[in-house]
């Protein structure tokens, strides 16, 4: 790909597929290639994107770097909250609550339940139907 303008947003959307599908090599090289844009939001023309956090987020997820992940998904829910990114948001949360689903310490279910409750709700009330059907799923998963 081109170093250009629509770069960071391919990037973006390369990840969000690496995320789903859970691709540890294309996140490795992901994860690698966002880092220093971490603080950023990709943006086409005049459509946002999420912020990169979410992304990255989301790929130390999959490379099992839990730290990092939460890291990036509290960054990347802040970011969303200074910019009224309310999809974005619920998405970094239900990520983040995924997240704490599988790292599995002593408070991440309970943390991952309260997480995945905010997104619901905020998908629920805002006609965001996929993440509300994802935090469902996530939330029907925790004991």
């Amino acid at each position: 790909m081109h170093l250009d303008i629509a770069w960071l947003a391919a990037v973006v959307n390369y990840s969000l597929v690496a995320i789903e599908l859970e691709m540890v090599d294309p996140a490795r090289q992901l994860a690698d290639l966002l880092a220093p844009y971490h603080d950023q939001v990709a943006y086409q023309g005049v459509i946002g994107q999420e912020p990169v956090a979410v992304c990255l987020g989301g790929l130390a997820s999959v490379l099992h770097h839990y730290d990092a992940a939460e890291t990036y998904f509290a960054e990347a829910t802040e970011l969303c909250a200074r910019g009224s990114m309310k999809y974005a948001e619920a998405h970094a949360q239900l990520l983040w609550g995924r997240m704490l689903a599988v790292r599995g310490r002593a408070t991440d279910s309970a943390r991952a339940r309260t997480i995945l409750q905010h997104a619901h709700a905020t998908a629920t009330s805002n006609g965001y139907a996929m993440i509300e059907q994802k935090t469902a799923a996530a939330l029907s998963t925790l004991s």
